[in-house]
């Protein structure tokens, strides 16, 4: 996952809190825990991965639909201090 705007992948969450801007940016994969697909959708959760500006813990939870060659869905992110942010993704099969 790479954050419009933000110019680099995200990062799995390692258990610390350290701050991510001073640490070299470079691409992982973050892991599915759970992902289910039933007649047309798909829903799903995120292992815990670091927040790209504090190293904060993130978890997230995702849902989506099947249209043709793509899936559009719906994400939300639980924060560390308990707040969700709540965005729209895209994928499509090449």
């Amino acid at each position: 996952m790479i954050p419009a705007g933000w110019g680099r992948a995200l990062a799995p969450w390692r258990g610390d809190a350290a701050p991510m801007a001073a640490q070299r940016p470079q691409s992982e994969v973050l892991t599915i825990n759970f992902v289910r697909v039933e007649q047309g959708h798909v829903n799903g959760t995120l292992a815990p991965y670091a927040d790209p500006q504090t190293g904060e813990r993130l978890i997230t939870t995702f849902t989506g639909e099947f249209e043709g060659e793509h899936i559009t869905g719906t994400y939300t992110t639980r924060l560390a201090s308990g707040d969700t942010q709540t965005g729209r993704w895209t994928v499509q099969r090449k």
